[in-house]
This record gives C-alpha cells, sequence and structure tokens, in this order.
C-alpha cells in the first residue's frame, strides 16, 4: 500500500503504524514504559484524536508524550508538526532537550534553525516546529505554520491564549489523521475544564508516586513544599483542579475534607446509594455511588465511588449501575425520572435479571434481588438540588473517599444557571436521597418501604 508523504489516511493505518513505530523506536533506557505512560485504545483505535496526559511532578507526561510523538513523525516520512508552549524556550528545554526530550531519546533527531524558527528534524524528512504562544502576534504566526498532523501542547494550562491558541491550532492540523498531544500539570482555568470533557479527549493520569524513578530526595522534597497547601493536588497528585468564580464546589475544600481508603474502612456506613443520570441519546451516564455515615450526633456523606460511562449502551449503563451497587453493598439505586422514567426501570430490572442470571452465588443473587430501585423527579432547579449537598461539603460533613478527578472537576467549574453536568447530577441525586432520610429521621435500611 502507497500512501502520500505525511498522509495518514485511515484509522486501520495509523493503528498499524503506530503500534509498529512506537514498539520499534521506543528508547531502551532505565525509564520503564509504565501502564500510565501508554495510549489511551480509543486514542489508538482513531476513536478521539487528542490525547490529555496530565499529572503532578515527574509523573512522566512528556516521556509518554516524547515517544508517542515520535513513533508518528517515523511512521510516514515527510510528516508534519507543532510544538506548542508558552515559550520557544520552555518548550526546547522540556520537550527537546530535557531528560525526557526528543534528543534525549532519540539521538538520531536533530535540533536546527530555518528562517528564525526552530526545527525538529527526523531522518525520514519528518520535522516539527517548535512555536512560542504569548501574544496575539503569536497567534498570528500559527496559522503561517499550518498543514499539520500533529500537535504538542506543553504545559497547555500555562499558556496565557489557551482557548485562541486550541481553536487556532486544529484549524492547522488538517493532513491525513490530525493528532494532538497535551502534557500539563493541570491548573485552575474554566477552558481547561471544557477541554478535558470534550469527546474526542482521551485522558491518561499519573501521580508522582506512579514514578518508581524518581529518587526518594526528590518525593521528599516537593512533598515538603506542598504537602497540606492549596497546591498539593496539582503538583504531587496532578488533579484537574478548575475551580470557577461562582461554582459551589471548591477544590480546597474537597481536598480538606477527603478520605483515604483506609480511613473510611473504620467508619460504619448506616445507608449507601447510586445515583445515576442517564444519558439523553449520546452523551455521558452518571454513575455514582454515595454512603452516610454519623460522627457522634452529626451525621456526614461520602462520595465512594465514579464510575460514570459515554455513548454506552442503556443496558451497559445499567450493569454497571448494579454492578457498583454490589460493590458497595448499597441498598438503593437513585435514577432520574425525568429521562424516560419507566424506560429507565425497566432498563435496570432487565440488567438485574441477566446479572443474577450469571451470579455463581445465592449471596450474589440475594443481593441483586433486594436492590431498591427509585425514580425520583426533578421538580426544583438544579441550583436548589445541588445547595444543600454543597453546603454539607461547606460545613465539612460531605467527604470525597479516594480521588474522583473527572467528578471534582464538574464540581469545582458547575456555576448554577449552566447546564449542569452528567457526574455531578448523579452525584446529587445519591446524596439527596441520603439527606432526605437522615433529615427525616429514616436514615436505616429498615426505611426503605416507605421512603418516596
Amino acid at each position: 500500500m502507497q500512501t502520500h508523504p505525511g498522509i495518514i489516511n485511515n484509522k486501520d493505518i495509523f493503528r498499524y503504524m503506530h503500534s509498529h513505530f512506537a514498539e520499534q523506536h521506543r528508547p531502551v533506557d532505565t525509564h520503564k514504559y509504565l501502564p500510565h505512560h501508554q495510549p489511551p485504545a480509543e486514542y489508538v483505535a482513531g476513536d478521539c484524536d487528542i490525547w490529555a496526559l496530565t499529572g503532578g511532578r515527574g509523573s512522566g507526561k512528556t516521556y509518554s508524550a516524547a515517544i508517542e510523538y515520535d513513533s508518528v513523525m517515523r511512521a510516514i516520512p515527510g510528516t508534519k508538526g507543532r510544538i506548542i508552549a508558552p515559550t520557544v524556550g520552555e518548550a526546547i528545554q522540556s520537550c527537546v532537550t530535557g531528560t525526557s526530550g526528543l534528543l534525549t531519546l532519540y539521538p538520531d533527531v536533530k535540533l536546527t534553525t530555518v528562517a528564525s524558527t526552530k526545527i525538529v528534524r527526523w531522518p525520514n524528512g519528518s520535522e516539527a516546529a517548535i512555536l512560542g504562544v504569548w501574544t496575539k502576534r503569536d497567534i498570528a504566526k500559527m496559522r503561517a505554520v499550518s498543514n499539520r498532523t500533529i500537535d504538542w501542547f506543553e504545559e497547555f494550562t500555562h499558556l496565557r491564549m489557551m482557548q485562541e491558541t486550541f481553536e487556532e491550532a486544529a484549524l492547522g492540523r488538517r493532513i491525513g489523521q490530525p493528532r494532538a498531544l497535551i502534557t500539563t500539570t493541570p491548573t485552575a482555568h474554566p477552558y481547561w475544564a471544557k477541554v478535558v470533557d470534550l469527546p474526542n479527549v482521551a485522558k491518561t493520569h499519573g501521580t508522582m508516586f506512579d514514578n518508581p524513578h524518581l529518587s526518594e530526595e526528590y518525593k521528599s522534597r516537593i512533598l515538603d513544599l506542598f504537602k497540606d497547601t492549596s497546591l498539593e493536588g496539582q503538583e504531587i497528585w496532578g488533579l484537574i483542579l478548575t475551580d470557577v468564580d461562582g461554582a459551589l464546589w471548591t477544590s480546597e475544600n474537597l481536598n480538606a475534607h477527603r478520605f483515604g481508603f483506609g480511613q473510611f474502612a473504620k467508619l460504619s456506613t448506616v445507608l449507601r446509594t447510586v445515583g445515576v443520570d442517564p444519558a439523553v441519546e449520546s452523551g455521558t451516564t452518571g454513575i455514582v455511588a454515595a454512603g452516610s455515615f454519623r460522627v457522634g450526633d452529626v451525621w456526614h456523606i461520602a462520595c465512594l465511588e465514579d464510575v460514570s460511562v459515554t455513548d454506552a449502551e442503556p443496558h451497559e449503563w445499567a450493569r454497571g449501575a448494579l454492578t457498583l451497587a454490589v460493590d458497595w453493598d448499597c441498598q438503593t439505586i437513585s435514577a432520574e425520572r425525568n429521562q424516560g422514567g419507566r424506560m429507565v426501570k425497566s432498563t435496570i430490572e432487565v440488567a438485574r435479571q441477566q446479572l443474577m442470571s450469571e451470579a455463581e452465588t445465592p449471596e450474589q443473587r440475594s443481593q441483586l434481588a433486594q436492590i431498591r430501585v427509585e425514580l425520583v423527579h426533578a421538580r426544583d432547579g438544579k441550583h436548589t438540588r445541588a445547595q444543600p449537598v454543597a453546603l454539607l461539603h461547606e460545613q465539612g460533613r460531605g467527604h470525597m473517599v479516594g480521588r474522583h478527578e473527572l467528578l471534582e472537576n464538574q464540581l469545582s467549574t458547575w456555576v448554577p444557571g449552566d447546564e449542569s453536568p452528567d457526574r455531578l447530577d448523579a452525584y446529587v441525586w445519591a446524596a439527596t436521597g441520603l439527606i432526605n432520610r437522615f433529615r427525616t429521621g429514616r436514615s436505616g435500611v429498615a426505611s426503605l418501604g416507605t421512603y418516596k
């Protein structure tokens, strides 16, 4: 099969080239290609054309992106790309000459200058222009360096003109099957919240502790610098911190009252439930488990797990909700009636019967049979429903168990008046059911039969 230089003309070609060249040219060094370094399946398959690599300091974002970028540039001779960062110097120091940069990992790659533009060149004629984007004039320069196949955005959330840069770059990626890589330690920015939620963006995430090759001295220094500060989640855990003015939740509050799984295991939860916000046609179905517990005479709620799914068939999200309920020994599933009422309940019932037929023990069948499905109706506005849940968090009575990056991103960016997102809605449905029970004295399992 012959292809024009620089053109990846369909998904099958891309998948083959990706696997062949990434494996053949992966650098042999002291780094190990860890799970969070690997491209997501949906990106490799071509179903998503952007791979966002987020993580804390030293998690391996640049290393992962350099391997992927090199594999695309070697796949077809003459491929053209761009490396885009806040400044040219930052791009070179991190993506090209740094410890995990292209020249370090691949000695046959060369850095040259053509008409004042820094260019990275491969032996097969592929090349990448290095662009710093700091002003509107730099945006205009991007227009002159277009007709590209792949872009690499380095420290994306530090770009001064993030939206303009991202949108202009997209217009210039029009050769073959365009691709983009985003490497960043996330910072609070409303546009970043929109980017990570785009359906064509595949995401991977790593923390400082996921990289076994970092020295204990380095980890200790970073911990001492950021632990118990508002930047701990960003710099150590690489969390998507995207607080927006007017949002009911803040990442600072979520971090302040977070439980580890070990801490939570010591508590005795009275009631656990799964909230479901079914998608309308395509989109994400929110599926979130929550539980309630008491400290003295004071009730608390905790978010246990988020297993929301995107573009899933009804039977798939229904099985996901029931499986989550079984995993956390939840007594109820609360699903929004507005999105097809009877159909939602019947879909869950069909999935329940299928799972019961597949169950290996009588105990599993019994647990599935006892899960109560409750349809909830959105009579009040989303702000009215969400506010009591947000207030509990503000009072230190709402907790995240572990880390739920995508859900927490929605919590800290949603502003009342905007369309509320799926994961947030599912959490609010679950938490509201728990709040209603302990506020009316019906917090135990025995009250399930009378709760409406």
